[in-house]
């Protein structure tokens, strides 16, 4: 099939998933698993749930985006509730020059939104250990730096440049981020994941300066195990948006080309990075970030392709 097709068929699907509007504001009772660390917002809880099973008449297979106004307890990652719900199909406002909520709700996969109904008991029916496991240490690490660090937007900044929990960052602050030009350095992305690499390839040369660990065979193949999983943790723990994974795609290409003793040309690891994440997430292309990302670092590319001499 086309990269076209792909796209439609993917689309065609989620759309076909998404909470029908003829039923907005229907309630319905869900059970279902905390997929991600909650945020805290003035008066509510913001959540999203991966649906097992609903009173509704027809599957959810995806998120539902909840609020939770005066919650008596946080949802944490990994916990199993019976909720009831009063749901909205999958819109939003789209006015020229600002995002498309509804797009970019399609695009993470989350099929309608909503909030719990506070006439109706919840009831928390049990911790799953295994569920979850990665959201659930981003969350842990988030609470551990709250409890850490005196209340103020140094907690929200923290956890949003540690682990990409970025939603407690207070819109005033925002504001200024963007109008001292620094909000880019809140959001995880190539800068941020090539950091981690190359202090990770560092610490390994500086291991392998000692004597009893630079004679061991397969220092290469070591080496790149160790880059490879600390970087792909990484970007993990900071939630996995398109630009981290660009630059953990590249990584990955430019190990397996050290591995092999190949080498191709930067702008074609580069495309080929592109192809692998559109390969696995057709919907990638409708993303801001993933063309910015792109565009901006084959201009690097060609930057650091100029040449010699003062007009380079």
């Amino acid at each position: 099939a086309t990269e076209d097709t792909a796209v439609t068929y993917t689309a065609a699907q989620l759309l076909g998933n998404g909470w029908p509007c003829a039923r907005d504001r229907e309630e319905i009772t869900v059970v279902g698993v905390i997929a991600a660390p909650a945020v805290e917002r003035a008066g509510r809880t913001d959540f999203d749930l991966a649906v097992r099973e609903s009173s509704a008449q027809r599957p959810l297979p995806g998120l539902l985006r909840l609020s939770w106004y005066e919650a008596p307890t946080q949802p944490r990652p990994g916990q199993l509730w019976r909720l009831t719900l009063r749901l909205r199909c999958r819109q939003g406002l789209a006015n020229p020059g600002s995002m498309d909520r509804e797009l970019d709700l399609l695009r993470q996969r989350v099929v309608g939104t909503g909030y719990v109904v506070a006439k109706a008991p919840a009831e928390l029916l049990r911790d799953e250990g295994l569920a979850q496991p990665i959201e659930r240490l981003r969350a842990r690490i988030a609470q551990r730096i709250a409890a850490s660090l005196p209340a103020g937007p140094s907690v929200s900044v923290l956890q949003g440049l540690s682990v990409g929990l970025r939603g407690n960052v207070p819109d005033e602050l925002w504001e200024a981020f963007a109008a001292t030009g620094v909000a880019h350095l809140m959001a995880i992305s190539g800068l941020h994941v090539t950091g981690c690499s190359l202090f990770v390839l560092w610490l390994l040369r500086l291991c392998w300066k000692w004597p009893p660990v630079g004679s061991l065979r397969g220092r290469i193949a070591a080496e790149i195990a160790v880059v490879l999983a600390v970087t792909a943790g990484y970007v993990l723990l900071a939630g996995a948006s398109l630009p981290a994974l660009r630059t953990l795609a590249m990584v990955v290409l430019v190990a397996i080309q050290r591995l092999l003793r190949r080498a191709l040309p930067l702008h074609l690891t580069l495309a080929l990075a592109a192809a692998l994440l559109c390969a696995a997430d057709p919907l990638a292309v409708t993303s801001v970030g993933f063309w910015l990302s792109f565009v901006a670092t084959a201009a690097l590319l060609l930057i650091l392709d100029a040449g010699s001499g003062w007009r380079a």
